[in-house]
């Protein structure tokens, strides 16, 4: 989103845990996350962001690109000034919100409300609700076209024309819960922050696909809190994981199996072709 102030944006530093071992074709260093489907061959890659528009600075080094941080007051204000930003061009604009957690839950359900009530009741208020809403996959571009104007496709996909670009938009607390997807996609993260993890498609017969139609590409498993009972092999999967965090971008192969939770009040912007 235009601000008076650029923004600098980072590699993503991926951890690596104790029982990871490689993330699809993708070897030790683990800062070569999916290098093997990425071209130029990074999981995440850096650019700046100015009042001129984006000037792309990849590197297929290993420096770090920025490494300082916001302090949790410039994060504050700056979450404030994007959200502010949004209401004044959408605030009447009706949406479709997700209500709960995550979209397996039994009570999940969806509404229609405008962005400003939205953001009145689930992101100012949310202390006062028993659910969650999320604002989640929703091309909220096509619906608002001058929102588009502020962001650029990203320089590594070079079919502009054949890109779905959805945003989401929600409190902390969120879940999209482990699945895949059938397209590329690179996440892009503007404020907040998102604990992600990642398992490759070899990991699949230890993730428990459901065998429904429509949530085929989604896992039995809570994989922060798996019922090692119920999925015993899940203690096998191996992944990698990450907080993404403002001004960082994470490439994401198709059928690679992802879970993501926001920590904060968080608006991403996906990717996918």
């Amino acid at each position: 989103m235009r601000t008076s102030a650029g923004l600098s944006y980072s590699r993503i530093e991926i951890t690596k845990d104790s029982r990871t071992k490689r993330l699809g074709c993708v070897h030790e260093s683990r800062d070569e996350v999916l290098a093997s489907h990425c071209n130029p061959p990074r999981a995440v890659y850096s650019y700046r962001k100015s009042m001129g528009g984006l000037e792309d600075t990849s590197s297929t080094t290993n420096q770090q690109i920025a490494s300082s941080n916001p302090s949790d007051d410039f994060c504050i204000i700056w979450t404030l000034k994007i959200i502010d930003y949004i209401l004044g061009k959408a605030r009447y604009r009706t949406v479709p919100i997700e209500i709960g957690s995550k979209y397996t839950d039994d009570n999940w359900t969806q509404s229609l409300m405008t962005v400003g009530d939205f953001v009145e009741k689930y992101i100012k208020n949310k202390l006062d609700q028993k659910e969650i809403g999320y604002l989640a996959q929703h091309n909220l571009f096509n619906q608002i076209p001058e929102l588009f104007e502020d962001i650029e496709v990203p320089s590594y996909i070079t079919n502009k024309d054949d890109v779905d670009v959805s945003v989401w938009f929600g409190p902390g607390g969120t879940v999209s819960p482990l699945h895949f997807d059938p397209k590329y996609n690179l996440l892009a993260q503007v404020i907040g922050e998102k604990y992600i993890r990642l398992y490759s498609e070899d990991q699949t017969e230890n993730l428990y696909p459901r065998h429904n139609t429509w949530l085929s590409n989604t896992s039995q498993v809570d994989a922060e809190n798996p019922d090692l009972d119920s999925f015993p092999l899940f203690a096998e999967a191996t992944y990698e994981e990450c907080v993404l965090k403002p001004g960082q971008l994470l490439f994401i192969p198709p059928r690679c199996w992802h879970y993501v939770r926001s920590l904060s009040t968080s608006f991403s912007v996906s990717f996918w072709w």
